[in-house]
């Protein structure tokens, strides 16, 4: 983890749809947030609500820092909350590096393939009024489902003495889709 950035504010966390996408302040819908990178507010991603989705944003954690009090900057009694994500810089103290790789097995699907890894390499020069940074990231995950529907018709009402009425089928699937997610970036 780069230097400054600590674990989210107790009552941050982010909601998942098989990844933390969205923000989510004490229990509340990620649609009551204002979501700013450095100071300048990101326009909603979702057409249905003013959510903002940030598995756009490369790291792991997604680049916060600081006290709860930054993120949540309007009063305990209003609903909407700005979350503030700050930029990173290059650490004090010389050169750093951190590189993390993971790989794993999916035995729901016998598969191998699914990995994650992150490069941070920072130094400063010029007596440190210089900084350089450098990031990459990469990710290959599956977030694919097993779909069922059926359909059903009551055939006729429930007779006396019958504990259900009579329900025939019209059609029952079943689907596999997969959706494979490839991530690349550098900074």
């Amino acid at each position: 983890m780069p230097p400054n950035q600590s674990k989210a504010p107790r009552g941050i966390s982010f909601r998942s749809g098989g990844e933390g996408n969205k923000v989510v302040i004490r229990g509340l819908s990620p649609t009551y947030n204002a979501i700013t990178i450095g100071g300048d507010r990101i326009p909603s991603t979702d057409l249905d609500d003013r959510s903002v989705d940030l598995s756009m944003i490369a790291g792991d954690p997604r680049g916060y820092r600081g006290d709860e009090g930054s993120y949540a900057r309007q009063g305990r009694r209003c609903i909407r909350r700005d979350v503030d994500f700050q930029l990173a810089s290059a650490a004090h103290g010389g050169f750093q590096s951190n590189v993390r790789f993971q790989n794993g097995y999916n035995r729901e699907r016998d598969e191998f393939g699914e990995y994650k890894g992150r490069l941070f390499v920072s130094n400063r020069f010029l007596n440190e009024a210089l900084g350089l940074l450098v990031t990459g990231n990469l990710e290959k995950t599956q977030r694919g489902s097993d779909q069922f529907q059926a359909s059903y018709a009551v055939a006729r009402e429930m007779r006396p003495g019958e504990q259900f009425a009579p329900i025939t089928t019209n059609s029952v699937t079943f689907e596999h889709t997969i959706d494979v997610r490839k991530r690349y970036g550098s900074v």
